[in-house]
């Protein structure tokens, strides 16, 4: 969010092109064209990103008792509670495909299996966090900004410990990573990061329940 982000002054900032002086981050991020915020998508090093602006959602699932049904699979510590994402954000619009994950990573981690579906536009699956994790820094690596994470002590599916240097275990033969210590980058927060990052839990809510309350999207309760 490049545009009149902070200080609420748009004589500072070379990117507020509407004038509207925005001080929540809600304004003209990177698109260039006042006319097409909010909801751009973009296309960032192959993925096509989605804008969600800041703002208050209910997170967690209906227990029944209330005007919807209970959301099928629920877990007890999922009542509803109100949740305010302060920042605004850019999420993928998809999962990440086969194809964009083997295209970074050199190995799809999906072949052999069948149980959600094989081809470049299906997401892939059979990945750990620690992969995830992984394919993000070399996003990162990719665009030129220093990396979210930092994973040392790493070791593959099959065993092998290749201390920090974890694209070693992306192939069929090491499985990819089991286990690996994790840390931030240099910076306090995932907010910091320059680089690619997972969302937080309530971001990831926030953006697939797209303003729903009930279970799906389309209001469904699957």
């Amino acid at each position: 969010c490049e545009g009149d982000c902070d200080d609420g002054d748009p004589s500072l900032n070379l990117d507020d092109l509407d004038g509207a002086g925005y001080g929540t981050c809600a304004g003209d991020c990177d698109d260039g064209n006042p006319g097409t915020y909010p909801g751009l998508v973009v296309s960032d090093q192959g993925i096509d990103m989605v804008y969600l602006p800041a703002g208050t959602f209910t997170m967690g699932s209906p227990d029944g008792t209330g005007a919807l049904p209970e959301e099928l699979g629920r877990e007890s510590d999922e009542d509803p509670h109100e949740v305010t994402l302060s920042r605004c954000f850019y999420m993928g619009k998809t999962e990440v495909t086969q194809l964009q994950f083997e295209s970074l990573m050199g190995w799809n981690p999906t072949d052999g299996y069948s149980d959600y579906g094989t081809g470049d536009e299906n997401p892939v699956f059979v990945v750990s966090w620690y992969d995830t994790l992984a394919y993000a820094n070399e996003l990162s690596d990719d665009a030129g900004l220093p990396p979210c994470y930092v994973l040392s002590n790493v070791g593959c599916d099959d065993g092998t410990s290749v201390g920090p240097s974890y694209m070693a275990c992306m192939n069929g033969t090491n499985g990819g990573i089991e286990h690996a210590i994790v840390a931030l980058n240099g910076v306090n927060t995932p907010y910091e990061c320059e680089g690619y990052r997972l969302p937080m839990e309530a971001e990831w809510e926030y953006a697939a329940r797209a303003g729903e309350t009930a279970a799906f999207p389309n209001g469904g309760n699957l």
